[in-house]
């Protein structure tokens, strides 16, 4: 999809100029807010070298593929994904009507459809997670957060509005109290991305506590410790008010979690880990599946994450591993021939 073609026609520049002439047609503010919200997963989708000319049928079917589920695992609402492909339209019409494309890639074109993937394609493979371990060790954040989320199953919005004095590393516990949230505001009439904000977690449930063990602990003193070598990001952290806040960018402000699943991206594919999806949530998953193969009761992993009912733990984060229960059938079997030989001697 990359050219040089300067005759060839970027997809974000017209796909921006689609929506602020859409926003000339709606009744109400809340619907452009919707729009600009829903097109987001086009940008982040398509680099800035994307050119409507060389866009596929192919590539809408990838890119559809791709934002079917949530990043907790559920499917995407029919409605989001309809407004998705109602932007896209849009801006093919457009190109079409100004004779930068002959055919339009969407025609005839049908949102996909299908089950929920299991629970065992929501993991990374113990073979994975031990390249991805070896990996991240080139990169400082990552070889930090990392490991920290597959121990303690938080989501990223979580870590990154964690504080220091939500550490309490006398009882071994973390807090989760906040999550760092995008922040729009309106300005000259539009709604523009404003950085980052702290807001309260997803639900009522979120709000936690994790205990943890000494190697957790430990990663947030190693984070400490690379801050320490950056004065100058003290320095901005403190004139942003955010000394408490643990993990921030170079500029001393809150990290941007849709920042770091780009470059987590490119980071996977180089080294040739980009099967492992939206890594930062199967982290997550591992943690709960890990819990249970532990032997630990649902319910209290269901607490641990922060879930506001126990069935989205069941459906959603668990792999039952079938092994225990097909030798806890073994024995019954064993058993049940011993002691009630008169069922074979009955059914033979």
């Amino acid at each position: 999809m990359n050219s040089t073609n300067k005759q060839k026609h970027n997809l974000l520049v017209v796909l921006e100029e689609v929506l602020e002439y859409r926003k000339t047609t709606f009744s109400t503010l809340a619907t452009y807010q919707w729009e600009k919200k829903v097109s987001k997963k086009i940008t982040n989708y398509f680099s800035r070298e994307t050119y409507i000319e060389d866009l596929t049928v192919k590539n809408m079917r990838d890119f559809f593929s791709s934002i079917r589920f949530k990043e907790n695992g559920e499917l995407m609402s029919t409605k989001y994904l309809k407004s998705v492909k109602t932007i896209m339209q849009a801006v093919f019409n457009t190109a079409m009507q100004d004779g930068y494309i002959d055919k339009d890639p969407l025609y005839k074109f049908k949102i996909p459809t299908g089950s929920m993937p299991n629970s065992t394609e929501r993991l990374i493979s113990k073979t994975d997670l031990e390249k991805l371990f070896i990996a991240i060790q080139e990169k400082e954040r990552f070889k930090i957060i990392i490991p920290i989320l597959l121990l303690t199953g938080m989501r990223i919005g979580e870590l990154l509005a964690l504080r220091w004095s939500s550490i309490d590393y006398e009882n071994q516990i973390i807090r989760v109290k906040e999550a760092v949230k995008t922040k729009y505001i309106e300005k000259n009439g539009k709604v523009i991305h404003d950085g980052q904000m702290l807001g309260k977690p997803k639900t009522i449930s979120s709000i936690r506590e994790i205990p943890v063990n000494e190697q957790v602990l430990q990663l947030f003193d190693m984070w400490k410790e690379y801050l320490n070598k950056n004065p100058s990001v003290l320095k901005k952290q403190k004139e942003n008010n955010l000394e408490d806040i643990i993990f921030v960018n170079m500029h001393g402000k809150l990290m941007c979690y849709n920042t770091l699943y780009k470059e987590l991206k490119l980071f996977l594919k180089k080294h040739n880990l980009q099967h492992c999806g939206i890594l930062f949530h199967k982290l997550r998953h591992c943690y709960a599946t890990n819990l249970f193969d532990a032997g630990v009761d649902i319910d209290v992993i269901s607490k641990l994450l922060g879930h506001s009912n126990i069935i989205t733990t069941a459906n959603f984060y668990v792999k039952v591993n079938l092994e225990p229960k097909v030798k806890a059938i073994q024995k019954l079997n064993k058993f049940t021939s011993q002691n009630y030989q008169f069922i074979d001697e009955l059914y033979k």
